[in-house]
């Protein structure tokens, strides 16, 4: 982008608005300013590429849970993972709460408030969840709060989920 012309700039919308005739320095500033954020975008978008294949790799659904909207963010692979289509699971907390095997409930509620109230650096619980099968599947789900400066109180949680049904089974 560095080498990029004045025209090739403009041709990418580096006019800003600017009222024309426009002094040089004016010019030669605001397509100076565009090319940074071009290449702020560009280095963006790697990024989030480089977060994708990771991720992909990781074979691990996300889930990012903003705690005073009680809005859950589950990736699409978070929902694989339990037997379920993009649009059969919402974004709120019940749709993972909802699914906890009831032997294993009061433990995970009890783990999750621990984190949230700062007992613990990182939330992990591993835990049975039912499958859209009907099934439950042994889970690992991981997660740490992030809190608000001063108080402390926490004001989301995210994390990921990974299926560890086979390894208990091999263990058993």
């Amino acid at each position: 982008l560095e080498g990029m012309g004045l025209g090739q700039a403009l041709e990418r919308g580096a006019d800003d608005g600017m009222s024309w005739p426009v002094s040089p320095t004016v010019a030669l500033a605001r397509v100076r300013a565009h090319l940074r954020l071009a290449e702020l975008a560009r280095r963006l978008r790697h990024t989030e590429e480089r977060f994708s294949l990771l991720l992909t790799g990781s074979n691990e659904g996300l889930w990012d849970w903003d705690l005073r909207t009680d809005k859950v963010y589950f990736s699409p692979f978070w929902k694989q993972l339990l037997g379920f289509a993009e649009h059969e699971i919402g974004d709120s907390s019940y749709e993972w709460l909802s699914r906890v095997h009831p032997e294993d409930q009061d433990r995970v509620r009890e783990e999750l408030h621990e984190h949230l109230r700062g007992s613990s650096a990182a939330f992990s619980s591993q835990h049975r969840l039912r499958h859209a099968d009907g099934s439950y599947r042994w889970m690992v789900l991981r997660g740490v709060a992030r809190r608000q400066e001063g108080s402390g109180q926490a004001l989301r949680i995210a994390g990921t989920l990974a299926d560890v049904t086979a390894s208990r089974l091999y263990d058993a």
